[in-house]
């Protein structure tokens, strides 16, 4: 009855008072010292409350509620709206985050129109005992100022889950969803070709290898990976260098390789296995220099009516008694008393001028020696008998002359007759003229 009675005088105390300041005019509200705290949304609990357990002044960020439970018994948690002392003109809106009759971070003085401002002449000083409710301002400020598109959503909105992309297709003003966003992110794109820029899809290995150009609807491209300008021993895109060239190791140095044009090599060349040629190779028409260099059919031509010396200069070729050797010209080979290759003559010409060394040390003693020239497998006229026991000196046959063709085969047989000691040769010469 008494707290009934002392509730009334105050209430008609302020009045009195807020009458009296009216008089003299509403203070001044100076903007820069306004806060705006933007939209967020409050949680909202139908039909509480309840009233202040302590006192709170202009500037207090934080209140203790006599009640912290709903209707339903349950605490009060997270960021909620109240108001507090309504129906008189000390009336307030504060937000803050409750948890159970504590609730902190308040936020004061909220403006009754926007809903998001903190009006420093709006925060009052409240009496323990003060009503606080949980109404529905300012959200429904919060609400109007969102849907019109004064304030930002503060957090993601999401569908539930019986939301499906094929219900959103169904009216172009709906909001897209994440899932409905992707499903037609590449509907309505051009496929990619070499004139319509486009939708394309990154190829695998296989693919790119196989040369497939397609995959369903999508043009397939090789990925980056793909690209190296160094070799790799795994599937790779060549890519030059700063120079413009390749790296060595793209070429498969061990593969059979056909050339059908011109090609042209401008640094030396070095082959190390047998090389064959299909077709007689042109050879450069200068004159050659060195006895290892090939030689043009050309320059060979020019050699017509010059002499050539066949010969055969080895350390010494030793004979035995009553044996027939056979040797060609040169050759290294030591001569064999059974078949032995032969000399081929390039062109056609003379043979003459037939010479031989011997040397002293162990000479045949009781025999002759004869080595004579064969042609095509037939003793020819040129022909050198060296007596028995020889000093080291050259025999010769000057006075015989053989004509030969292209092509001829020509090689020496050595006759050694019986006798003792064995007969040392080291050299020969045969005079080839080209007329």
């Amino acid at each position: 009855m008494l707290h009934s009675i002392f509730a009334k005088l105050s209430l008609l105390a302020v009045t009195a008072i807020v009458a009296v300041a009216g008089l003299f005019g509403s203070p001044k509200v100076n903007p820069s010292q306004n806060q705006s705290i933007g939209a967020q949304i409050p949680v909202v609990v139908s039909l509480f409350e309840t009233s202040l357990q302590a006192k709170i002044g202009t500037s207090d960020s934080s209140m203790t509620l006599v009640s912290g439970v709903d209707r339903n018994g349950t605490a009060l948690s997270g960021y909620m709206c109240f108001t507090l002392d309504e129906g008189t003109s000390n009336v307030e809106f504060v937000c803050g985050t409750a948890s159970g009759t504590s609730v902190t971070g308040l936020v004061r003085g909220i403006d009754p129109v926007t809903g998001v401002t903190s009006v420093v002449a709006l925060k009052k000083a409240h009496n323990r005992g003060a009503t606080v409710k949980i109404t529905n301002y300012p959200t429904d400020a919060l609400y109007g100022r969102l849907l019109n598109g004064q304030e930002t959503i503060p957090n993601p909105l999401k569908y539930d889950t019986s939301v499906s992309t094929t219900t959103l297709s169904a009216n172009t003003s709906f909001l897209a969803s994440v899932a409905y966003a992707n499903s037609v992110a590449l509907q309505g794109a051009p496929v990619a070709t070499t004139s319509v820029p486009g939708v394309v899809q990154i190829g695998t290995t296989a693919q790119i290898t196989a040369g497939t150009g397609m995959t369903g609807s999508y043009t397939l491209v090789p990925a980056g990976s793909l690209f190296s300008q160094s070799w790799r021993s795994a599937t790779t895109v060549p890519v030059t260098n700063a120079t413009g060239t390749l790296s060595a190791g793209f070429i498969d140095q061990t593969a059979n390789y056909t050339w059908s044009g011109l090609q042209t090599f401008n640094g030396s060349t070095t082959t190390l296995a047998t090389t064959s040629f299909s077709v007689i190779p042109i050879m450069p028409t200068a004159t050659p220099t060195v006895s290892s260099q090939v030689a043009s059919k050309s320059y060979v031509d020019s050699l017509t009516g010059t002499q050539i010396w066949l010969n055969r200069n080895v350390i010494g070729d030793s004979f035995s008694v009553g044996t027939t050797y056979y040797t060609s010209f040169n050759s290294s080979a030591a001569p064999t008393s059974g078949s032995i290759g032969s000399s081929t003559l390039p062109t056609a010409g003379t043979l003459k001028k037939f010479y031989i060394k011997t040397l002293a040390g162990s000479p045949n003693s009781t025999g002759t020696t004869t080595i004579t020239v064969y042609k095509n497998d037939s003793a020819t006229s040129l022909a050198i008998t060296v007596p028995p026991s020889p000093a080291s000196a050259i025999y010769s046959d000057t006075s015989d002359s053989v004509g030969v063709s292209a092509g001829d085969n020509i090689y020496l047989k050595i006759v050694v007759q019986a006798g003792s000691g064995n007969l040392v040769v080291p050299s020969y010469w045969l005079e080839f003229t080209n007329p």
